[in-house]
This record gives structure tokens, C-alpha cells and sequence, in this order.
């Protein structure tokens, strides 16, 4: 009997896994045109990338053909006499899409300009999660379709599947072990093959039943939920020596983030017209509460350059360049836009978070529209740098 346990053992093997590998087989994918009655207008909507169960489901109306490779390359703006390029270039389009943005467009064939989104082009198409079939790109966000959301909740639906059809076929080898020896050790072998198989599919399930009766939710990802992070290096940020200079006078200068142009504040501080207003309104009412706060506001950029002299050893355009202290390269601190203030309680530099105008413009200031740069109680500014 033992001479055929391979033979068994292979047949085994097979029934199990052939139906598996034929239901993961990837269909081929095509385009699903919707047919117009008669007397619709307007062209028909279609669905490219889209496996034909898909579009079957979708009705009778609709016509599901294979889809050919369709050739791509780059999508180039003609520029009118007179214009100054370069031209927009858009790449890795298809002819049809880049004829119908208009008569101002030229489609090269071939092109090879690699594209400038921020989606992962991938070399071959992925289900999207809702029947069809993702040709480009991959989102792993998981909001635009919850791809890899998708994926990492199907992995779970995989894995006790996988646990599943494992201890089938422990289950029967140790069947077949016990059926085909008169050795009590072997036989003993053989149950103690299949009691542990079942224990290990036990103990999967057990684990997903738990998860699932504390929290369902805990099962699912959904990474839609995610929130974009920005991280912003602060290469602006001051320190005493530079951050307490005096203000400069108001000149004709062009601050590039400040078009209204500077203007000075009711407190005599030159600031940003933009925000002029509510920071007068801020020292108000910062008044009103007993706090008697002052400070310094707008920077040259002529100033700025002299403090980089000063405090880097002359370099005021390397941002890299060592400095004592810290200075930001000149156009490059909030002070040469108006848009950050140097403050003083009692006419005395906030040095640390315990100082009372500390204490109030860290309850208050945001109302006002101005934030605090953490490494430096004294310095405020539109967006904390």
C-alpha cells in the first residue's frame, strides 16, 4: 500500500489546488461600450480596463470587446505666434485622448517622458475593487477605489483560506498514515497529524471569531480615512541675536509674499497690510487683559542679507552654510513679508512658555491668525515659521 501513497499523495495535490489556481486565474480585460437606443444622442459611455463579467453585469445594453495595446505617447501644447515656451507637455497619453483636449494639442508617438504625477505606474493592470481592472495606476491611498485597502482586507479573507485547505491536507495525510501501517507508533503518528492540523485551523478561526466579536472594524482597513501629512522643514527659524533686531522703515521694497505691501500698525509695528488690522486688534485686546505687549516686525531683505554676513561668515546664499546663530537666508523669513512679529512683555523679550503674554498669545493668538515658532516663545508668525 505504501508504494502508492505518492501517487495518492499527488492526486490529492492536485484535486486541491487546480480549482484554486483556475478561480485566481485573471481574466482578460477589455473595453464595455454602452449600445445607444435608437435615437439617443451624444456618444456612448465607456469603461476601459474592465473584465467581461463586469460588463456583463452591467446589463444588456452594454458590449464588452477585447481590449488591443493601445499606443501612448506624449501630449504637446502648440504655442501661438508670439507665445514664449516651453510648451506643456503631457505624457504616456493615448492619440484618441489627447486629440479630444482640442486643436491646440500635437500627440507624439513614443515620447518616453516619464510621468510627473505622484501615482505608481504599474507594468501590468490590477483589480480596481469594483470589477474592472486598473491599466496605469495604483492607488494605495485606497481613496481613489481602495486598492490597497482592498488588498490587505482580502489578505485576511486568504489567509484563513490558506489555513483552511492546510489542514484539509494534513487531515488526510495523516489518514492515509494511519490506514496503511500496522505500527502502533506510526498509527499514533497519524492522529496525532490530524489532531494538530485541526487545532491550528481552531486556532485561526478562533482568532478572527475574537477579533471580530470585540470589533468588527478591527478586520477592515480603510485607508481613506488617512489624513495627508505635509513635513515642512524650517529653515527660517531665528534665534536671539538675529530675531530682535529693530524694525526697518518702510520703503518702496517689494515683499514677494505680501502685494499688499507693508504698512505700519497702530502700535507703530510695520507689518503686512493683509494682517495689519487684526493685529491691532490683537494687541487691543491683549491690552484689555492687562498685558502689555510690543515688539518688532518687519525686516528688509537688505537686513536680512547683513545679519546672514554677520552670523554665517559671510555666505547669505548657501542655506546649508553654518551659522551662530541660526539665520534665515534673506526672502526666506516671514519678517521680510511683513507676516511675523518679534514680541516683548513689559518691554522685555519672551524667553520662555511660563511668561504670562507667553501664556495669553498661546490662548489667544490663533483668534488673530498668528502662531507661535516652538523653538522661540517670542516669535509669531502667519504659519508658526
Amino acid at each position: 500500500m505504501k508504494k502508492f501513497f505518492t501517487y495518492i499523495l499527488i492526486s490529492i495535490l492536485v484535486g486541491v489546488f487546480v480549482p484554486i489556481f483556475v478561480a485566481l486565474a485573471v481574466d482578460p480585460i477589455g473595453s464595455c461600450v454602452e449600445q445607444l437606443a435608437a435615437g439617443v444622442q451624444g456618444p456612448p459611455q465607456t469603461f476601459t480596463g474592465i473584465t467581461q463579467a463586469a460588463c456583463t453585469a452591467k446589463g444588456a445594453n452594454w458590449k464588452w470587446t477585447v481590449e488591443a495595446a493601445v499606443p501612448t505617447g506624449d501630449c504637446v501644447q502648440k504655442l501661438a505666434a508670439g507665445d514664449v515656451g516651453p510648451a506643456q507637455t503631457i505624457p504616456n497619453m493615448t492619440q484618441s485622448a489627447c486629440q479630444a483636449k482640442g486643436a491646440g494639442w500635437e500627440w507624439k508617438q513614443g515620447g518616453g517622458t516619464p510621468p510627473i504625477s505622484g501615482s505608481y505606474n504599474i507594468l501590468a493592470p490590477l483589480p480596481d475593487g469594483k470589477g474592472g481592472m486598473s491599466p496605469t495606476t495604483f492607488d494605495a491611498t485606497g481613496k481613489g477605489g481602495g486598492a490597497l485597502g482592498s488588498y490587505l482586507n482580502l489578505m485576511v479573507t486568504l489567509f484563513i483560506g490558506i489555513c483552511a485547505v492546510l489542514a484539509v491536507i494534513m487531515i488526510v495525510l495523516g489518514g492515509i498514515e494511519y490506514m496503511t501501517t500496522e505500527l502502533i507508533s506510526s498509527k499514533e503518528a497519524g492522529k496525532d497529524r490530524i489532531v494538530h492540523a485541526i487545532l491550528g485551523l481552531l486556532l485561526a478561526l478562533g482568532a478572527y471569531l475574537i477579533l471580530y466579536t470585540i470589533n468588527p472594524e478591527i478586520l477592515k482597513t480603510d485607508l481613506s480615512s488617512l489624513q495627508d501629512v505635509t513635513i515642512t522643514v524650517m529653515d527660517d527659524s531665528e534665534t536671539v541675536a538675529s530675531s530682535l533686531s529693530s524694525d526697518d522703515s518702510i520703503s518702496s521694497e517689494i515683499a514677494p509674499l505680501c502685494p499688499e505691501g507693508i504698512v505700519p500698525t497702530a502700535s507703530g509695528i510695520p507689518a503686512c497690510r493683509r494682517i495689519a488690522q487684526q493685529f491691532d486688534a490683537m494687541i487691543a485686546a491683549a491690552t484689555l487683559a492687562g498685558k502689555n505687549i510690543s515688539g518688532y516686525g518687519y525686516r528688509s531683505v537688505e537686513r536680512q542679507k547683513q545679519l546672514r554676513i554677520e552670523n554665517c561668515n559671510g555666505d547669505f546664499t548657501n542655506r546649508n552654510a553654518p551659522c551662530s546663530p541660526l539665520t534665515a537666508l534673506p526672502g526666506a523669513s516671514n519678517h521680510n513679508n511683513g507676516l511675523a512679529f518679534d514680541l516683548k512683555c513689559d518691554g522685555v523679550k519672551i524667553q520662555n512658555t511660563t511668561n504670562a503674554c507667553f501664556v495669553w498669545l498661546k490662548n489667544n493668538a490663533g483668534t488673530y491668525g498668528l502662531r507661535n515658532l516652538p523653538a522661540e516663545p517670542w516669535h509669531w508668525s502667519v504659519d508658526g515659521h
